[in-house]
């Protein structure tokens, strides 16, 4: 099994911890694009968007995507965490680009389709 098979266990089990720590002890020169895809999605899933260290959560996930862009260009997995990530931090604006990208990448994805109208109504208030 790879680390990455292992991390999707210990995401269906809502063991977000094991994944920070795990992936957080390889250097980060050391990390994949792809763990520190992993690495933000447990960010963003540990992270309670009321609380300040909930809110650097978020953004920590942010900073482990952004330098992957092109890497993940197109990529919906990559698309719906930094809308999550930007969506949870009353972001709705920058949000909906990343959810409107990862929808063209998977057309069918009902929780995309749900975080583009809560960014849609976000920005009509």
């Amino acid at each position: 099994m790879t680390l990455l098979e292992q991390c999707q266990i210990w995401h269906k089990n809502d063991e977000y911890q094991k994944i920070i720590d795990t992936l957080e002890a390889i250097p980060a020169q050391e990390r994949t694009a792809e763990m520190d895809s992993e690495l933000a999605r447990a960010y963003n899933n540990l992270a309670d968007h009321t609380k300040p260290e909930g809110r650097k959560l978020l953004q920590k996930a942010i900073a482990l995507l952004k330098p992957h862009e092109e890497y993940f260009q197109g990529d919906h997995y990559w698309n719906f965490r930094m809308g999550y990530s930007y969506f949870y931090l009353d972001q709705e604006g920058r949000a909906l680009r990343y959810f409107e990208k990862a929808l063209k990448a998977r057309p069918d994805d009902e929780d995309t389709k749900q975080f583009i109208e809560w960014c849609k109504k976000g920005i009509s208030l």
